[in-house]
């Protein structure tokens, strides 16, 4: 049991519970993100934490730089066993995220990038496969010729593309 560095008075176990000053096990609080969270006192003074940073500080010292966070080695936000905590850059945990389908990608119309409907993308796609050149289609239907290549080369929509086609197996 490890007390926190700054908050007196609470402590950490490696278990990830956390004990209050009054000496008794706190009871997580569970945030609208999936995270517990606990409120800690000090005077006249209160802060929201999240309840694995709290853990993870207890026994490795406060956390200082806004691009480090603290990572669930197994992708549960309510495993808050030390050993299942890493000190993480932001941009390794995004990646441990998607490698680990904890967050997956928008993509198609669920992409706040796209700019066209699927249907639209379903027209391009056939004029595509009927044989008309990118500039043929920009002037026919008002785009950007360089959207065009980009659904013909599959830069985007892909997976619309590879099911028109027949390519996607489903």
């Amino acid at each position: 049991m490890e007390e926190h560095p700054i908050w007196r008075g609470y402590y950490a176990k490696e278990d990830g519970n956390i004990i209050g000053r009054r000496g008794s096990p706190l009871k997580p609080i569970e945030h609208h993100t999936g995270y517990n969270v606990l409120t800690v006192r000090n005077k006249d003074i209160q802060k929201q934490y999240r309840w694995h940073r709290f853990v993870y500080e207890c026994f490795n010292g406060v956390i200082y730089s806004d691009k480090l966070v603290i990572n669930h080695k197994d992708g549960d936000k309510k495993n808050n066993c030390l050993s299942n905590l890493e000190l993480v850059t932001q941009k390794d945990n995004t990646n441990h995220a998607f490698r680990n389908n904890l967050r997956v990608g928008k993509r198609g119309i669920l992409s706040h990038f796209a700019e066209s409907s699927e249907e639209e993308i379903l027209e391009i796609i056939q004029m595509i496969e009927n044989g008309y050149r990118n500039c043929e289609i920009s002037n026919l239907l008002g785009i950007d010729f360089r959207r065009v290549s980009d659904i013909r080369h599959k830069k985007k929509w892909k997976h619309l593309y590879d099911y028109f086609t027949g390519e996607l197996n489903v």
